[in-house]
């Protein structure tokens, strides 16, 4: 397996060193627009011989029309490269900026790996993977939007936090956060979750879950806030989980941004929900029972994705 990863900053090259420790690719181009990439990719390199891992990595300064060539025949490829957040800012600010950056490195995917599946993170990441659809001629299968992964463990965080007794992670099911990755349009699924078998909704109180549920939504904009420049070790983590879902053809549950076409009587929009994931990219949707709140907050949030994309297509 051959793995592209776009952008070689926080996310890209935490993402890069998580991968090389899982031993299951065999080579990575890490790419970025800044020369020091090719220290980065010395350094990742120089930790082989500790972690005794497989992977061979290489660097793309991206300084010419043919730099590319050498990602030629990726099985899949990352792409994080874009201007990130900064406090205060809104996913939706990036979208102009961004949109450009992600289109030109995608014309320059296919050209060399005509049949790459692409995972997105740059943000706005629903409405990048919604122009991409329309914009280039890739099956809707293989481009993927990253972001339900991380809201997911988002709210598996504050979910432990509230519970009096130290739980497992593992002992917490159902944890599904739907809709757009943004602060106001993401829905986590407060009804579904349960741990030990019994429902969330009947072990803390409402003020409790109310919290949980915007403190999910607002989990970027915090650490954000927070450290001065968004997260990296979680979305890096996230992107691992994907990428070996389709790497060991696992046919694995996660929340992503992909095509709906009929599924909860949306069509022609990708946005966020469960989907099986596997060395295809998306094999399946997974349509959960919605209650009525829920299925019209979804909806509310499809509408204001499909506003935002009407101005851009």
């Amino acid at each position: 397996m051959k793995i592209s990863i776009i952008g070689a900053g926080l996310v890209g090259t935490t993402t890069c060193i998580n991968l090389c420790k899982k031993n299951i690719i065999d080579e990575i181009v890490l790419a970025d627009i800044n020369p020091n990439v090719e220290g980065k990719v010395m350094d990742i390199m120089q930790s082989k011989t500790i972690y005794e891992f497989k992977t061979n990595v290489y660097p793309l300064y991206d300084n010419s029309p043919t730099s590319y060539e050498i990602t030629q025949n990726s099985d899949i490829a990352i792409i994080t490269s874009g201007i990130p957040r900064k406090p205060g800012m809104t996913r939706e600010e990036l979208i102009d900026i961004n949109k450009n950056i992600v289109f030109k490195v995608t014309e320059k995917l296919i050209t060399y790996s005509p049949n790459i599946i692409l995972i997105i993170v740059t943000n706005p990441m629903d409405i990048i993977v919604n122009l991409l659809r329309k914009n280039f001629n890739i099956p809707s299968n293989r481009i993927i939007g990253m972001g339900g992964i991380l809201d997911a463990s988002r709210f598996k965080y504050y979910i432990q936090k509230n519970i009096s007794i130290p739980i497992d992670y593992n002992l917490i099911y159902n944890v599904f956060v739907i809709g757009s990755h943004t602060d106001t349009h993401m829905i986590p699924l407060i009804n579904h979750v349960t741990i030990n078998g019994n429902y969330l909704k009947d072990i803390l109180n409402q003020s409790k879950l109310s919290d949980i549920v915007e403190k999910t939504k607002k989990g970027g904009a915090i650490i954000t806030q927070k450290q001065g420049y968004s997260a990296g070790y979680a979305p890096a983590a996230a992107i691992c989980v994907l990428t070996e879902a389709i790497v060991k053809d696992s046919k694995k549950i996660l929340c992503c941004s992909s095509l709906l076409n009929g599924e909860y009587g949306i069509f022609d929009i990708c946005i966020g929900v469960p989907m099986v994931v596997g060395r295809n990219g998306i094999e399946k949707i997974i349509e959960l029972e919605l209650r009525e709140n829920d299925k019209n907050i979804f909806y509310e949030s499809v509408n204001n994705l499909r506003l935002v994309l009407n101005s851009y297509l």
